[in-house]
Formats: structure tokens, sequence, C-alpha cells
């Protein structure tokens, strides 16, 4: 589905047409990419030896480093369209306010989309009472330290906010401990674990 995203505005519904067109028969929701995505997925560690969370000022830079260095590579030009893809669970009875409170997020106009019923998407990982609310903003890439303040956010498990580029219909869904990404574009995907080959896990599943 191709729209031209800079004349028109991004709706919740211009959104949500473009999310099911794109990644059907998937919630917008981090970690599921992994199960629903399987073939086209593949993940990077944000710190050497699979550490999940940084204790030294040189390892926050790291994580940084990789994770601009991998946005880079996938952006390929300054200025490219990128959404971005939050979110909050509640119970079903008091699921007015799911947004999540993090300074991060306050400079993006997100806009709330359509309220999940998690058994029913996704029977086998929520009880029936669980609903989920994504929010999403659209944004785009101007240089490498753009999103800084997000990942920082999410490498310290404060926040999981993923990123679509939807001219390549790619996923990036960081979370505390690396980045799972979605490229289903065969040829792009190996090119890309062959060029950062010394970031990918080392367990023959991938995590």
């Amino acid at each position: 589905m191709h729209l031209n995203f800079k004349v028109i505005r991004m709706t919740p519904l211009v959104f949500q047409t473009y999310w099911d067109k794109n990644f059907q028969d998937c919630p917008p929701i981090n970690h599921v990419f992994k199960l629903r995505f399987t073939e086209s997925w593949f993940r990077i560690h944000s710190l050497p030896d699979a550490k999940r969370y940084a204790t030294t000022d040189a390892e926050r830079l790291e994580i940084l480093h990789r994770q601009n260095t991998l946005l880079h590579e996938l952006a390929d030009d300054i200025g490219t369209r990128i959404f971005l893809v939050t979110g909050g669970y509640a119970f079903k009875d008091n699921a007015s306010d799911t947004f999540p409170a993090h300074k991060s997020l306050d400079k993006y106009a997100f806009q709330d989309l359509e309220l999940l019923d998690l058994n029913a998407v996704l029977p086998d990982y929520y009880d029936e009472d669980i609903v989920y609310r994504p929010a999403f903003a659209a944004t785009e890439w101007q240089n490498k330290g753009e999103f800084n303040d997000l990942l920082t956010a999410i490498a310290d498990d404060e926040l999981r906010v993923f990123f679509i580029l939807p001219a390549g219909k790619i996923l990036f869904a960081p979370y505390d401990g690396g980045v799972d990404i979605v490229v289903f574009d065969d040829e792009k995907r190996a090119f890309l674990k062959k060029k950062f080959a010394d970031w990918l896990p080392k367990r023959e599943d991938g995590l």
C-alpha cells in the first residue's frame, strides 16, 4: 500500500488502514513480532556478550551507537518518514487512560488507536480481562541523535516504543537488551545481518 505521507494527514484511521494492510494478523505490540514474523525477524544485542543493562557511561554510549547506526542504515535518507508506536495495558473495567507517562514522549503528537482485547487476539498469552491501547505518532528521521531520549528510556526499561519505516515496510523495536527488527525483503535482511554480524546473538534461535 502506497501512501503519500507528506500530504495525507495521519489520522488514526489512515494509520490503522496502513497497519492492517501491511502487518495483518499482528497486533502492534513489540514482543509479538518475533512470533508472527518469524521468517522476517532478527535481533541485535545492544551490548557485547548479551549484557542487558548498561552500568557505565561507555556502555550507555555503546547502546546508542548500535541502535542509531542501525536506524540510520534502515532510514537510508535524512528525512525518511517514521511512525512511533507505544501503548499501555489496563483491565477492561479501567481502560480510560492507558497512555504511558514519560517525558520523552511529550514532543510527539501521539493519537490513540482502537482498544485491543488481548485475550481475543493473543489467547495463549493474556487473560480475558486485559486490554491494550496503542497510540501512534508520525515524525521523520533527522540525525543520529534524534531519538536518544526514547532509546535511553527503552534501554532502561522505562518505556516501550517501536518504530515503523513505512517506505521499506520495516519494524524496528528496541527493548531493554537489544532491538527486534522485521525486514520482509530477503536480500536486504541478509545484507543487514551480514553487516551487523558482530551484534547478532550467538544462540541458534537468534535470541
